[in-house]
Formats: structure tokens, C-alpha cells, sequence
């Protein structure tokens, strides 16, 4: 069973409106929700769409939960002003390239590994099912990057409007902030690039 789903909730006025939920709880995720309605359905994007940019943030989410033994916790984070690191970074760009059943069933056999490089993903997936690395178009990475960047910089934006510029995590966030964004550009260049030649 995977480890998060995505429902449509029907509302009275015969709405659907889609939300990710975790398998094991059956809570909607707080953040995602609120991304998906503020960003997405208060600018009246369909359903569907709504729902794809939830399948995104679902491989954010399970980057967060298996990237270490104890996992990424992104409020704590952003709290010290911080978001990821440079190798996170990376790593979390290289999982945009699997598909996402493939992502579920190796993390349902072991942990997922640690920093994944594009030279690795091969040696990971060879040493682990004997089967060929799978992997998404380089449009469907890049859409899956950007989704996440997006939601990451959101995120942090909403943390920065309760704190004083003066404040010296407003000043670290920021920058953790400018890292991200440009690191995620890069990282979806580069990779887009390797797969044209």
C-alpha cells in the first residue's frame, strides 16, 4: 500500500476538489491542501490539474519522510531558516526523474537512498530488481521540479510575512530561499540537457 493517496472530496454544492491523503492516518496533508486551494483553486484551475500538481508534492513528501533514517522535517527547518542543502537538493532532482510507482515499490523493499546522482540511479536500480532504471520525460521532471520549487518558495514566503526583516532567520531564509530556486533551475537544465544527448 502506498504511502499517501489522492481523494476527491465532494462538497454540497457538488464540487470535487482532489486532496492528498496519508494511507495510514486518512488526514489530508495541512500544507499541500493549503497550496492546492490558495495557489490553484482560488484561480479556478480544474480538478485535474489540481490533482497533478498533488502527485508532485507526493514525491516531495516522500522525499522528506526517506531521504535520512529520520527523515526531513521541513517546519523545523524553515524554524532554524533553513530549507535543504545543496546535496539534498540534488538528490530530491534526480527522484523527480523515477516514476512513481517504481519510487513506492523500492521504498516498500528498503529505504530509499541516500543521495542519489545521476551516474547512481543506474547502480541503485540494477543492484536492488535486476530491472532497467525507468524514467520519466524530461518534460514531465522539469513539471515535477517546478511544482515543488514552486510549493518550497510558497511555503517559505508564508514563513517570512511572520518574521522581522531585521530578524536574522528572515535574513537566512531568504538566502536558503534564493539557493533553492536557483539550484532547482539548474538541476532541471542540466538534466534536461544529459537527456538531449
Amino acid at each position: 500500500m502506498t504511502e499517501y493517496i489522492i481523494k476527491r472530496i465532494l462538497f454540497s454544492d457538488g464540487e470535487r476538489l482532489p486532496m492528498l491523503i496519508e494511507s495510514e492516518t486518512g488526514i489530508p496533508d495541512y500544507w499541500s491542501t493549503l497550496f492546492s486551494i490558495t495557489q490553484y483553486r482560488a484561480k479556478g484551475q480544474a480538478a485535474n490539474t489540481i490533482e497533478q500538481i498533488l502527485r508532485q508534492l507526493m514525491l516531495l513528501n516522500i522525499f522528506l519522510k526517506h531521504h535520512t533514517a529520520e527523515g526531513i522535517n521541513l517546519d523545523e527547518r524553515i524554524a532554524q531558516g533553513k530549507i535543504l542543502h545543496l546535496y539534498e537538493i540534488e538528490s530530491l532532482c534526480d527522484l523527480c526523474k523515477l516514476f512513481l510507482e517504481d519510487i513506492n515499490n523500492d521504498m516498500h523493499k528498503k529505504p530509499l537512498p541516500k543521495n542519489i546522482s545521476l551516474s547512481s540511479l543506474e547502480k541503485f536500480r540494477s543492484s536492488n530488481s535486476k530491472k532497467q532504471i525507468r524514467t520519466v520525460s524530461s518534460d514531465t521532471t522539469g513539471n515535477r521540479i517546478r511544482v515543488i520549487r514552486d510549493f518550497l518558495v510558497w511555503k517559505v514566503k508564508t514563513s517570512l510575512t511572520k518574521l522581522q526583516e531585521e530578524d536574522l532567520t528572515f535574513n537566512r531564509l531568504k538566502e536558503s530561499r534564493d539557493l533553492l530556486e536557483s539550484s532547482m533551475i539548474c538541476q532541471h537544465f542540466i538534466g534536461h540537457r544529459l537527456r538531449k544527448y
